[in-house]
């Protein structure tokens, strides 16, 4: 079963990096910016996976989780990565509904084993 993902990363080195390693188990969709993964999760269907990087600048990456509710009848498994383990970032997240967070440097295993978790819940 091939997962339909979202990645949205300013970093074309992490896009790349996430879709070397997701190429055989997901369908990937890049985006660099949240605004262009709003416009397009307005005109495609849901996702079962979104893979959101902390620092991708524009809008406030908690108000996106939370307009993920709305947007989608569907609500996709949410994984977050960072470069930095930072606890409240991570609370925060989570009460969100981001079910992932993931430091970088991403350890290939980990990111799939969480994307294969996505479709038991």
């Amino acid at each position: 079963m091939k997962f339909l993902s979202l990645v949205i990363s300013d970093q074309l080195a992490n896009r790349k990096i996430l879709n070397h390693i997701l190429v055989s188990h997901c369908t990937l969709i890049n985006k660099s910016s949240i605004d262009e993964a709003i416009d397009w999760l307005s005109k495609n269907e849901s996702p079962d996976v979104i893979l959101l990087d902390v620092i991708v600048p524009t809008i406030n990456k908690l108000d996106f989780l939370y307009s993920l509710h709305s947007l989608k009848e569907k609500k996709p498994y949410v994984i977050v990565f960072s470069d930095t383990e930072n606890y409240i970032d991570k609370i925060n997240f989570s009460n969100m509904g981001a079910e992932g967070y993931l430091l970088k440097p991403i350890i290939p295993e980990e990111l799939i084993t969480q994307i294969f978790k996505s479709s038991i819940l």
